[in-house]
């Protein structure tokens, strides 16, 4: 196994949101809703 990053990319302005355990990333406005709604989805 390598170390490093996994990058995964989105399309420019479009939301993409990537889980990683307790990581939930939201970079730009349009990826602001996915990561809440996952974020509320993991306290249920």
């Amino acid at each position: 196994m390598e170390l490093g990053a996994d990058f995964q990319e989105g399309g420019p302005w479009a939301p993409h949101t990537v889980v990683d355990r307790n990581l939930y990333p939201g970079r730009n406005p349009a990826s602001a809703g996915p990561p809440a709604e996952e974020m509320l989805e993991a306290l249920r």
